[in-house]
């Protein structure tokens, strides 16, 4: 079973194929072979469906939910229709783990006697990193515009155990986690404006920058030159202290690590104001659409094995730069 299962497990997405949520809230591809499961949980309580703000006491509503009651669910692509979890390497901070899906899994935590989604670190060599993890995301999936989202999570390890470091954000849908090529440049650019900060280490003219671009500096207090960073992202949780009481990652304690170290999340519940249009629900809104460049660049979105915006191509002919103001005249 070991032997035959596994490689019929890591083809699956063969299968099933690549699906996404379009601007209906509907699965456009392959929607016989996905399991049957809604936007809410029916596992919700009554009493989590509707919440009042604790700042403006406007009234807020669910529109999403996932209370991994569920034990046995599995995350490789194809499996969920808002799910996917992640089998590479997350080059853009240099992790020192591989991401599979195998690390990601609902289980009954008795603990708290409930449903969780168990996320495993191990000790164990995979394609040449000495750990093993897992990424679970939403992208292309599920996307939402506006609101309020609520987890609890169970950490790993005991409380003074030091060295994880646990996360969890949000991210706009034209960029995707482990695909750099997909996110190369696309901090600052918005809908709007395509100008500011475009300069390489975000330099302007007459040397007006800030310190870290002119300097190189990597203390993130303002905007950082590395790869990766200050792209739309919105962090839920992802601070960790050091001794000096800095919020920064300075490397990884690995040999006073537990192992194997789990994450746990009991829930995940995503609220917006009453009467919030569907379309604020969507992946491809009228507003900030993602689906026609997506499907005009799918290579950068696929293959992450790309790291750069021009190592892509847009209908067989490799990507330019786009150009600016500031270098171009345009």
């Amino acid at each position: 079973m070991l032997f035959a299962g596994y490689p019929i497990i890591a083809n699956i997405d063969k299968l099933y194929g690549r699906t996404n949520v379009n601007g209906k809230q509907q699965v456009e591809e392959n929607v016989d072979q996905l399991p049957v499961r809604h936007l809410i949980d029916t596992d919700t309580p009554a009493e989590a469906k509707t919440r009042t703000s604790e700042t403006s006491n406007a009234k807020y509503e669910l529109v999403f939910s996932d209370e991994f009651n569920l034990p046995g669910r599995t995350f490789w692509p194809g499996d969920d229709p808002f799910w996917e979890a992640g089998n590479f390497w997350y080059g853009a901070t240099f992790d020192y783990e591989w991401y599979t899906p195998e690390a990601i899994v609902t289980a009954h935590d008795p603990l708290i006697n409930s449903g969780v989604l168990q996320i495993t670190l191990e000790e164990e060599i995979e394609h040449g990193q000495f750990f093993r993890s897992g990424m679970l995301q939403s992208w292309n999936k599920f996307c939402f515009q506006g609101g309020y989202i609520e987890t609890s999570v169970l950490f790993p390890g005991e409380s003074m155990t030091q060295g994880y470091w646990p996360g969890f954000w949000l991210m706009g849908n034209l960029g995707r986690p482990g695909f750099p090529a997909s996110n190369d440049g696309m901090w600052p650019y918005v809908y709007e404006e395509c100008d500011v900060g475009i300069m390489p280490n975000q330099t302007e003219e007459g040397g007006k920058s800030p310190s870290s671009a002119l300097k190189g500096s990597t203390d993130n207090k303002q905007i950082s030159v590395l790869p990766g960073m200050r792209l739309p992202s919105f962090d839920i949780l992802e601070l960790q202290m050091v001794s000096n009481k800095s919020v920064r990652i300075t490397g990884m304690a690995y040999l006073t690590l537990d192992f194997d170290g789990d994450l746990k999340f009991d829930y995940i519940r995503v609220y917006q104001p009453e009467g919030t249009p569907d379309k604020r629900r969507s992946c491809d809104p009228p507003d900030y659409p993602t689906k026609a460049y997506i499907d005009r660049h799918q290579d950068l979105y696929y293959n992450n094995n790309l790291t750069r915006y021009w190592n892509g191509s847009t209908h067989g002919k490799q990507n330019v730069w786009p150009k600016n103001k500031y270098k171009d005249g345009c």
